[in-house]
C-alpha cells in the first residue's frame, strides 16, 4: 500500500491500478513481438474485501463461509457474452463461426480477423484491435448472512468445482501429481498445453508495481494515476468503439 493513503483510499484506487497493470502487460507482449496470448485472473484479498480483475474465461469462484458460492468473474467468450459481441462488432470486427465446404457453420462463435473465441485477452497482437486487455474488475466485501440455495445447473457446477479444488488442496502435492497423470514430465516441450504448479510467498515489498515504467507520468505521485500512453489510449478507444477519422475496416 502506498504511503500516505488510507486503506479505504487504496481499495478505491485498486481497480484502476489493476486495469493499468493488465494494459501494461499487454504492451510488454507487443514490445517483445509475442503473437501468442493468454487469459488472466488476478485476485487481491485484503481483510474482508476481495478484488478480482480478469480477461478471458478463467473463472474465479468464491466459496464463502456457510457454503455461499458466487462467481466473481465475467466470461469473455463470445458464445456466452452478448455485450461483448456487440462491442466487437461496433469496433469493426465480425463475429461468426467457422464455415466449411457447403456453407455449414461449425464450432463456437469467433471474432474475425483472427478467429479468437474470446473478446478480451493479454497479447494476441496479430488479431484485430477490438481484442482488448482491459479487464472486468469486481470488488466484493464479505457480508455473512443466511442465503437461500439456488438449484440452478450453473450454481451446481460452481459448487462441484469448489469441492474438487478443496479435495486437491487438502491432499497436497501427491494428489496434484496423481491428477496430472504419470505421463507428464518436464521433458515434453512440444505439447500445445503445459501445466505448471507454483506456490509463491511474496513479502509486501517484493514484486513490480504497476506504476513502474514509462507508461505512467514521471511528474506525478504514483497513486494519482494510472495514466495511459498513446498506444494504450488507442486500445481503450478501440474497446469503446471509437476510431480515428478516415480509418476504414476491411
Amino acid at each position: 500500500m502506498p504511503r500516505g493513503l488510507s486503506r479505504e483510499e487504496w481499495l478505491h484506487m485498486l481497480p484502476r491500478a489493476l486495469v493499468a497493470g493488465f494494459v501494461k502487460t499487454d504492451k510488454e507482449f507487443q514490445s517483445k513481438g509475442q503473437t501468442s496470448g493468454t487469459t488472466a485472473t488476478f485476485v487481491i484479498i485484503d481483510g474482508w474485501t476481495i478484488t478480482v480483475a480478469s480477461v478471458g474465461d478463467s473463472r474465479c469462484i468464491l466459496d464463502a463461509q456457510g457454503g455461499a458460492v458466487s462467481l466473481l468473474t465475467v466470461d469473455h467468450r463470445l458464445e456466452e457474452n452478448v455485450e461483448e459481441r456487440e462491442r466487437v462488432t461496433a469496433s469493426g470486427g465480425e463475429v461468426g463461426r467457422l464455415s466449411v465446404v457447403g456453407g455449414a457453420e461449425i464450432g463456437p462463435l469467433r471474432c474475425w480477423p483472427g478467429g479468437l473465441c474470446l473478446s478480451r485477452s493479454i497479447g494476441d497482437i496479430d488479431v484485430g484491435e477490438f481484442i482488448v486487455p482491459v479487464p472486468y474488475v469486481k470488488l466484493k466485501s464479505f457480508i455473512f448472512r443466511k442465503k437461500a440455495k439456488d438449484p440452478s445447473q450453473k450454481l451446481t457446477k460452481q459448487h462441484s468445482a469448489v469441492g474438487i479444488v478443496e479435495e486437491i488442496f487438502e491432499e497436497g502435492s501427491a494428489m496434484l501429481s496423481e491428477r496430472l497423470g504419470p505421463d507428464l514430465d518436464g521433458r515434453r516441450t512440444s505439447s500445445l498445453f503445459t501445466c505448471a504448479i507454483c506456490q509463491l510467498d511474496l513479502e509486501p515489498s517484493e514484486g513490480i508495481s504497476v506504476h513502474a515504467g514509462s507508461i505512467f507520468s514521471s511528474t506525478s505521485r504514483p497513486w494519482e494515476g494510472p495514466f495511459l500512453c498513446s498506444d494504450c489510449r488507442e486500445k481503450k478507444d478501440a474497446m469503446e468503439g471509437k476510431r480515428p477519422s478516415g480509418v476504414k475496416v476491411l
